[in-house]
């Protein structure tokens, strides 16, 4: 089994993972990590759990989840609560580098 652990999870590393699909169980983790006051908490958000395609599934295309995804499906206060926890994760693991 393959785990991958990435920051930021774009259609892009969903097609690599892609081409493993079928061959080996993969598990795909997001993780973010939030700063409150002096604390850091890291999110993990599990992306990927096993996709094993039969055969009629192989030819179905995938659809990725990015941000264009998200604003047709969800509302724009959850996009921009969403950016605004991001950008803070993005500056507390810099901080902490």
């Amino acid at each position: 089994m393959a785990v991958i652990v990435a920051e930021d999870i774009t259609s892009r590393f969903l097609n690599v993972i892609g081409l493993f699909n079928g061959s080996i169980p993969l598990v795909a983790i997001q993780l973010s990590a939030i700063q409150l006051g002096d604390t850091v908490s890291l999110v993990f958000s599990k992306v990927i759990d096993e996709l094993k395609l039969g055969s009629s599934m192989r030819t179905k295309r995938w659809v990725p989840a990015d941000r264009g995804y998200w604003e047709k499906r969800g509302s724009k206060q959850t996009l921009q609560w969403r950016t605004r926890c991001s950008d803070g994760s993005t500056k507390a693991i810099r901080a902490w580098s």
